[in-house]
């Protein structure tokens, strides 16, 4: 399990998500560290991504593919403002891993994931 969240940490620390189509700023304003609000809805989306790259490298199981959308809500970390979100896929056999939180910045870049719910945990 370690080594899926090491790995997968890894993989999407090289992926660029500024090629998606909301990147968390709004330079609209004219400020470019001004950070924008993301929907459940898109937080959903960004956190599929991460599956997605997690079944591609086959660090999740491709049964991922067809998980449910548990919940999307926003926590404090650190005094910092991050996406909690979570997906559920009864066709794993162990119940400790039917469970994938993913932890995305306010703007919808990875963070973290893991099978805990714990910010952090590897």
């Amino acid at each position: 399990m370690k080594n899926f969240t090491l790995l997968l940490s890894i993989c999407l620390s090289l992926v660029s998500f500024s090629a998606l189509a909301h990147n968390g700023v709004d330079h609209s304003k004219g400020d470019s560290t001004k950070t924008v609000a993301l929907t459940s809805s898109e937080a959903f989306n960004f956190a599929r991504h991460v599956i997605r790259i997690g079944i591609t490298s086959e660090r999740l199981a491709d049964s991922w593919k067809e998980s449910e959308n548990l919940s999307a809500e926003t926590i404090t970390v650190d005094d910092k403002q991050q996406w909690l979100v979570q997906f559920s896929n009864k066709a794993i056999d162990d119940v400790a891993q039917q469970i994938l939180f993913v932890f995305l910045t306010e703007g919808g870049n990875y963070v973290n994931a893991n099978f805990t719910g714990v910010p952090g945990d590897k």
